[in-house]
């Protein structure tokens, strides 16, 4: 909400901004609790080695070294993903 004059609040906020907004803190906490989750079904390990791991059987025409990680995925020009 916003101050005017007919509430007699103009200049200052109808909703108070000091400290931590709770929408915030809640996130916050349900983003947590969703990464620990995933971490204990090994899920962020797994995807991150299916996505960055260059392994020896990866024939692109791009690779130029094996068994490292990228350091980017999806790049316009896709030789930078296999630097």
């Amino acid at each position: 909400m916003d101050s005017n004059d007919k509430a007699n609040n103009k200049g200052y906020l109808a909703t108070p901004r000091d400290g931590s907004a709770i929408n915030l803190i809640a996130l916050f906490c349900s983003i947590i609790s969703w990464i620990i989750q995933m971490n204990k079904q090994d899920k962020i390990r797994i995807s991150f080695e299916k996505e960055f791991w260059i392994d020896q059987t990866n024939s692109s025409k791009y690779v130029n070294r094996k068994q490292i990680y990228k350091d980017t995925i999806n790049s316009i020009w896709k030789w930078t993903d296999f630097q």
